[in-house]
């Protein structure tokens, strides 16, 4: 049975409020970057051969990722990154057709909640409960998730239950 690799994290935490008064470009604290650079050792280490990083283009997924790529080791390459505006608070359906589009190389989400916990829930069901059952999706939060493919992730009028329960966590970093 083949796997692919799924890791998903929700951006590191940001502030409460934009210098230019929006959501979309609310930075990333002191915390949030120490977090999203912790973040990046621990993923090189654990997860060296990530194929692409997707993210959202809000500011502070942005400071996220590069964040994390800034912690891997110089001899090591970070993944590419595209910007994807679709990602910007997409729900668990829009995440969920990146993640089938993009899946035959190990993926790096880097998105918002409820979207991204929510997507988290639907492919490892409980298992996502078991870190911290308040809060399965904090800030800076990671989960390293084996998705089967042995029947490959396509699209269907039920993908979402197609790949429902399908994952398998290997990891959750908060």
């Amino acid at each position: 049975m083949g796997t692919s690799t799924l890791i998903v994290m929700r951006h590191a935490k940001a502030a409460v409020e934009s210098t230019n008064g929006t959501d979309f470009g609310r930075a990333l604290t002191p915390r949030g970057r120490d977090d999203a650079q912790r973040i990046g050792a621990w993923l090189q280490e654990q997860v060296p051969e990530i194929g692409l990083a997707l993210a959202s283009p809000a500011l502070r997924t942005r400071e996220t990722l590069l964040g994390v790529m800034s912690a891997w080791r110089a001899e090591a390459l970070p993944p590419p990154v595209r910007w994807e505006p679709g990602m910007y608070l997409a729900g668990m359906h829009e995440l969920l057709e990146f993640v089938i589009d993009e899946a035959t190389r190990p993926l790096l989400l880097v998105g918002h909640n409820p979207g991204i916990g929510d997507l988290v829930f639907h492919l490892i069901g409980q298992q996502a409960l078991a870190a911290d059952p308040a809060k399965p999706m904090p800030t800076a939060g990671v989960y390293v998730i084996g998705l089967s493919t042995s029947r490959g992730l396509r699209r269907s009028e039920e993908h979402t239950s197609e790949l429902q329960s399908r994952g398998l966590i290997s990891y959750a970093v908060f």
